[in-house]
This record gives structure tokens, C-alpha cells and sequence, in this order.
């Protein structure tokens, strides 16, 4: 089944439950004000309709998103996990791991909240947790001409990724980090943490409602 076909599958069955709804709430809406007219108690009861089948469709099917995916250059295929190994004699980690911005899920409302999330300054924080490590940016590119994309974090194993306004699906944004020791020699698993943030309101509000799609939730240190 192709992506438009279900595209217009799904809109036909938003029309037809939007009709049954206002066709239901038409009539409870006329009972409780009688003197309301008819044609305006339908056009109460489209927008009624319009505006819950939007919100339903947006937080439970169709989540306005951004994924991030993890690669490593010895290994171009998506990680699962940050398998580290560091290397004793330079301290750092014997690979270069690049994370993608892949692409935003937009639709509808889904579309007016990422528009807002990212011209209100969205920003993802990744983090390894509790680990003794940092993350050093390598490189990075957003598609956009003198648009800075990531900086490392200073006091812990992480990245900032600001992502770029506008945000192009087809442009590769990413940013290629080096992990370095930051002291005594560690064993161990670490959890990724994705944390959204934005401006002050409205773009603060609208971080939070988009969601981060990230395979990688882990990451493993050891030494050679």
C-alpha cells in the first residue's frame, strides 16, 4: 500500500467520522439552545468536530517528531547502542560517531507546532549519563550557509544540538562527535537522555510537544 493511498484512506476516514459527528452533536447542541439557528448550530459543531479530530489524530496517531539516529564511520549502518572504545594512549575514543537529524513528521496541527518549536529557538540536549566522558564535536553541517548546528556540553558527557530554522528534510544536519576521558579509566553502561527545550512561552510549550524519536537509549565504555 502506497504512502498516498493511505494519506487519502486516512482523510476520507477523518471526513466521515467529522460528518457522523457533527450529524450527532447537531441535534444535543439544538436541544440545549433552541433558539440557536440551524445553520449556525452546524457550523458550531463542524469547527467542534475539526478541532477534536485534530488534537486525536495529532497526540495519538501522528505526534509531531524529529528522529535522530546514530551512526559510527567504521560502521555506516543505524546504532542501537554507543559502543565506545577508548583508546589508553590518546584518551579518546577510537571512532567518530555522527548523529542525524533525519527529518520532522508534520501534520496539520503537527505542522503549526514544530513550525513554532523551531523558530522559538528549539534546541535537544543528549547526555550520557554519570559518565566520566566528553563529548568532543568533530564536525557538523545543518544544510544552511554560516548556521551553527552543535556545541559540546562542559560539565557533562553531552551534546547541544540547536536545530536549525528553516528545517530541511532533505539537507543532511548532523554532528560528528569524538568521546575523550575525563580522568580515571571507567567500565560501564550509560543511559542517553533526550531533553527538548525552548524559548521562553510559546516556544517552550511546543518543545515539549514534539517528540524525539531516538533508537540509541544506551551507551558502553570500554578500553583498549
Amino acid at each position: 500500500m502506497s504512502d498516498s493511498f493511505k494519506s487519502t484512506v486516512i482523510e476520507v476516514a477523518k471526513v466521515a467520522i467529522g460528518v457522523w459527528m457533527v450529524l450527532v452533536v447537531s441535534p444535543i447542541l439544538s436541544g440545549w439552545f433552541p433558539d440557536l439557528p440551524e445553520l449556525a448550530g452546524y457550523a458550531i459543531t463542524t469547527i467542534f468536530a475539526a478541532v477534536v479530530l485534530e488534537i486525536v489524530w495529532l497526540f495519538v496517531f501522528l505526534r509531531p517528531e524529529l528522529s535522530l539516529t546514530w551512526t559510527r564511520d567504521a560502521d555506516p549502518d543505524t546504532q542501537t547502542r554507543l559502543d565506545v572504545v577508548m583508546d589508553r594512549a590518546s584518551n579518546e575514543s577510537s571512532s567518530l560517531f555522527k548523529v542525524t537529524i533525519q527529518g520532522v513528521r508534520k501534520s496539520g496541527l503537527g505542522r503549526l507546532i514544530v513550525h513554532l518549536a523551531l523558530t522559538h529557538g528549539l534546541t535537544v540536549k543528549v547526555t550520557a549519563v554519570n559518565a566520566n566522558l566528553l563529548f568532543i564535536l568533530d564536525d557538523y553541517n545543518t544544510g544552511l550557509q554560516n548556521q551553527p548546528l552543535a556545541r559540546s556540553a562542559t560539565r557533562e558527557c553531552g551534546i547541544v544540538l540547536d536545530i536549525p530554522s528553516p528545517f530541511t528534510t532533505g539537507a543532511m544536519n548532523y554532528a560528528a562527535v569524538r568521546v575523550r576521558s575525563r580522568g580515571a579509566e571507567r567500565r560501564g553502561n550509560y543511559t542517553i537522555d533526550y531533553k527538548k527545550s525552548g524559548s521562553r512561552g510559546i516556544g517552550a510549550i511546543c518543545a515539549r510537544l514534539v517528540h524525539i524519536d531516538a533508537k540509541v537509549v544506551t551507551m558502553k565504555e570500554r578500553w583498549s
